[in-house]
């Protein structure tokens, strides 16, 4: 014979059944009562008809676990762990932070004793609500009794602890922060599109307190697929020249997006390689900032050097482009023997006329000695600059190559030499992440005539040796970059989600980000065995 017991569920919150062998029921006044569970045969709860029904066996007799008085509690205990102390899941949400919050941020702990989150586009944590799912009966915060609609300072790490109904704490660390990275934020009321647009743009500390840089300047979307809603990447304009970041003083900019790059390592590593293991004349640098446009956070970007002709970067000469797609407005033209059209970069315009028709000259010149596999006088191109592009762009395997901004530079003195090297927004094998054969190039009949060049042939067996060679240094680049956007990137998954992590803790997209570094390293070192072994 069964009975049952029916207990009020008034001010009844929830029931659990948890381990330990407990059935647990929450009162809304923060208190609970505990059941042994190897009596019970069967639970029932329905809280909208005020109930909670247990089939015990007719013999048993029951009496609920009593709940320590919060008096008693002593947080100075040391930490014993059991079911009834567990922190669950921590949650900030955005309705309960308004103004301050973008998104709802919750992580569960799953047994974990401490958690980090990233709140890049928070500068003031003093003043937060969490919500804190736990077991326990009582909840503090730095010593004080939680209270979820009670704003707490994140400033620094929280102590949360866990009190269970018979005393037991246990302690966990919650650390709130923001990326660290700097702060760039564009206003206006106008909306950013293909067309430029007058913003008001400033460069500040991740604290918002140090201030870079204050101007109004101008913004565009870049590239054919800019489309609001997208992580579109941008362009930026000054009126006059601005130093940021300790770069050198310039009008233009560029903010790449890495949207195609979870990981957020292919353009910084790439800028890195080609500085570092290569004799590029200029590099442009880059630096990861927080965007936020009109107030709305945009996630983790590559501030970098436009390519221009100015001091700091290209110094001298002009700039012109291999594009497989050719504007109306371009001034440029097309090579007779390989048909590889040129587009002028820089200056942009006021171009046409004899300067290019020169340039058009000296490129069907160099590709003629190089289809007649004749001498090419060092006073027409740079072969060793040619070589250090042939390499970066096979090594990086960039469908880009000789399609979209492949840059070459016309000295001042007339000669021609590859570089600089752009964006590696289609390389690292981002056709096929996993596959490091094949040549990306060699069917080009400009490329095929290079390779026929004794001279060039050996520049490139001389880098490939080189690499070869210093594969400590591929590693420490890699490296670098990546113990320095991991708060970005943890920041960066909160609203784009584009690693697909588990969770948006720190410790999550850490160890998610560390198996992308991981095959990054493996494919580099792969890639280029891969070409030494076939060149």
């Amino acid at each position: 014979m069964k009975r049952f017991l029916f207990l009020s569920c008034v001010c009844v919150m929830s029931v659990s059944v948890v381990a330990q062998g407990y059935v647990q029921i929450n009162y809304t006044d923060g208190t609970s009562r505990q059941y042994p569970l190897d009596i019970v045969d069967s639970l029932q709860d329905d809280l909208s008809t005020n109930k909670i029904k247990m089939t015990l066996p007719a013999s048993e007799k029951i009496t609920p676990t009593s709940v320590i008085q919060e008096s008693l509690v002593q947080l100075s205990k040391a930490d014993v762990k059991q079911s009834f102390n567990q922190l669950l899941s921590v949650s900030f949400d955005q309705a309960q932070n308004i103004g301050k919050l973008q998104n709802d941020v919750s992580v569960k702990m799953n047994g974990r004793s401490s958690v980090s989150l990233v709140l890049p586009y928070v500068t003031d944590f003093t003043r937060l609500k969490v919500k804190l799912e736990t077991t326990g009966s009582y909840v503090y915060l730095n010593g004080t009794k939680y209270d979820e609609n009670t704003s707490y300072d994140f400033s620094n790490p929280v102590k949360v602890q866990v009190v269970a109904f018979n005393g037991d704490v246990c302690s966990y660390q919650l650390k709130v922060t923001n990326s660290s990275l700097p702060i760039l934020s564009v206003d206006g009321s106008s909306t950013i599109t293909d067309k430029w647009t007058e913003k008001n743009i400033t460069i500040s500390s991740n604290s918002g307190s140090v201030i870079f840089a204050k101007t109004t300047g101008k913004v565009k979307g870049k590239g054919s697929h800019f489309k609001n809603g997208l992580k579109n990447s941008y362009n930026l304009k000054f009126e006059e020249k601005q130093s940021i970041l300790d770069f050198a003083s310039a009008k233009r900019w560029v903010l790449l997006s890495s949207q195609f790059d979870p990981s957020l390592l292919r353009i910084p590593v790439g800028f890195d390689l080609a500085r570092q293991l290569f004799t590029f004349d200029w590099v442009p640098s880059v630096e990861p900032v927080d965007l936020m446009v009109d107030g709305q956070y945009m996630g983790t970007y590559f501030l970098m050097e436009q390519i221009r002709v100015c001091k700091g970067r290209v110094e001298d000469g002009y700039i012109i482009s291999a594009e497989s797609e050719v504007s109306v407005d371009d001034d440029a033209f097309t090579t007779s023997l390989s048909q590889t059209r040129w587009v002028v970069k820089d200056p942009e315009s006021g171009f046409a006329g004899a300067p290019l028709i020169r340039t058009k000259q000296k490129l069907d010149l160099l590709e003629s000695n190089l289809k007649k596999n004749v001498s090419v006088s060092e006073n027409l191109a740079d072969l060793k600059s040619f070589a250090d592009w042939f390499v970066f762009q096979e090594w990086l395997k960039n469908s880009d190559m000789l399609n979209s901004d492949d840059y070459m530079t016309v000295r001042s003195n007339g000669i021609l030499a590859m570089g600089p090297i752009d964006e590696q927004s289609k390389s690292f094998g981002s056709d096929d992440e996993f596959d490091v054969s094949g040549w990306v190039s060699k069917d080009y009949a400009f490329v095929s005539w290079l390779l026929n060049n004794k001279t060039f042939r050996q520049y490139v067996s001389d880098r490939l040796d080189y690499l070869t060679n210093h594969q400590e240094d591929i590693l420490s680049i890699v490296e670098k970059r990546y113990a320095a956007i991991i708060d970005g990137a943890s920041g960066n998954e909160v609203t784009w989600h584009s690693l697909n992590a588990e969770q948006v803790d720190v410790e999550t997209v850490t160890s998610e980000l560390e198996k992308r570094k991981l095959q990054k390293v493996e494919w580099l070192v792969n890639r280029l065995q891969c070409m030494k072994q076939n060149f």
